[in-house]
């Protein structure tokens, strides 16, 4: 008497595994892509959220003037940030990806310091539409690499 034993032959199982590995290979680097544009869309807001304190702050002040500092500003560092953290932030955005991430903040110096401002920062997804020129003038290495995006005002 013969046993009937259910399962699946070697073959089909080979069949399955290089089915599931050629669909992974096409949904992985776009898993990727979809990881570096969200991490994107945070910085940008963060960098809306930094401009519109900076907005708040100017409209506030006597001299209705942006805050004046030139150079790289981290994150965890006094200065400018001090300044908008104590009535315009609750807290410092954070990096989705590394909580020391930095970004860059210039204003005229002179005559116009304080009446504009450049925030820059990097985006990771190199295909990113938005990027823009805003800061080609910001020293090599300013922000995380070479800054890619910013905001301005005016």
């Amino acid at each position: 008497m013969k046993k009937h034993i259910k399962g699946f032959t070697l073959v089909e199982v080979l069949v399955v595994i290089a089915i599931i590995s050629i669909l992974m290979t096409i949904l992985l680097p776009n898993l990727n892509t979809a990881r570096l544009k969200g991490k994107d869309a945070k910085r940008k807001a963060n960098l809306k959220q930094i401009q519109s304190a900076l907005e708040m702050f100017k409209a506030d002040s006597v001299d209705k003037k942006y805050p004046v500092n030139s150079g790289t500003v981290v994150k965890t560092t006094g200065g400018v940030l001090s300044l908008l953290t104590t009535n315009y932030l609750k807290q410092f955005p954070a990096d989705p990806a590394d909580p020391l991430y930095h970004f860059y903040y210039d204003t005229p110096v002179g005559a116009n310091a304080g009446n504009a401002y450049t925030l820059c920062g990097y985006l990771e997804y190199t295909a990113d539409p938005e990027k823009n020129n805003v800061c080609s003038a910001v020293p090599a290495g300013s922000c995380v690499a070479d800054c890619n995006y910013g905001v301005s005002n005016p």
